[in-house]
């Protein structure tokens, strides 16, 4: 299974630089709590926020659960997935689940817009982030 560092589809946030981002994101978003194997997203369900793991690790996934099912990496903590989902409405392209206890923050669209509104500065940069995340997964496919 590919390292999260090989992985491009979550978003690259240095967080010994960038605390003062996820600290108030949690102010905004909603904390959430998963045990082992349980899953967090499913794949093709609507998609309805990003993911911010704060403690624990998870298994993404692609394909139909069983014999159909493709590994795509392994997200631990300060890693996110759901970009998409922040910008479009579509359904979730991958299935997470919970390896071990995991911790994190959801932001949905709704509550982004209230950081658009309360904090514009910490939304510009989000969206830079999930910019930069978009791109490193097309120029990975190509």
């Amino acid at each position: 299974m590919a390292a999260p560092q090989n992985h491009p589809s979550y978003l690259e946030i240095r967080w010994d630089v960038e605390k003062w981002m996820l600290l108030r994101l949690t102010n905004f978003g909603t904390q959430l709590s998963f045990g082992p194997g349980d899953p967090i997203v499913r794949e093709g369900e609507p998609g309805d926020g990003l993911y911010l793991i704060l403690s624990g690790s998870a298994q993404v996934t692609r394909g139909s659960h069983g014999a159909g099912e493709k590994p795509l990496g392994s997200l631990g903590p300060f890693r996110s997935f759901g970009e998409i989902s922040l910008l479009v409405d579509q359904p979730r392209t991958a299935t997470v689940v919970a390896s071990t206890a995991l911790r994190c923050v959801k932001l949905t669209r709704a509550q982004l817009a209230l950081v658009e509104d309360k904090e514009p500065k910490l939304a510009i940069r989000l969206y830079r982030l999930v910019a930069e995340s978009l791109a490193r997964i097309l120029l990975s496919a190509s």
